[in-house]
């Protein structure tokens, strides 16, 4: 399975899946995936050559979990949210990620 952040496929995926009947949410996962991200978007703004900071970076980031856990459907979930495919608001209104500050 592929996702891409800027397509539509994701966030229709991710729709579906959250109007399953035995739907778990789980985007308290992106509270903790977004300052990773956000801590990336510095440390290459910042275009720091210090030697201390070399070989350190976030570029990838791992997300494993058990099998049949749920991974493609958190994939989709993150490109949903992160994505500029679409307008995705409606579908991550009503779960814990509205929330976030």
């Amino acid at each position: 399975m592929s996702s891409y952040l800027n397509s539509k496929k994701a966030s229709l995926l991710y729709r579906d899946e959250t109007l399953a009947t035995y739907f778990v949410d789980k985007t308290a996962m992106l509270d903790e995936l977004i300052p990773v991200i956000e801590q990336k978007e510095l440390t290459d703004s910042s275009k720091n050559t210090d030697s201390t900071l070399r070989g350190k970076s976030n570029k990838y980031i791992c997300i494993t979990m058990p099998r049949r856990f749920g991974k493609s459907t958190i994939a989709s979930m993150i490109a949903a949210y992160l994505g500029k495919g679409r307008n995705t608001r409606p579908i991550f209104d009503h779960l814990a990620v509205s929330s976030r500050k």
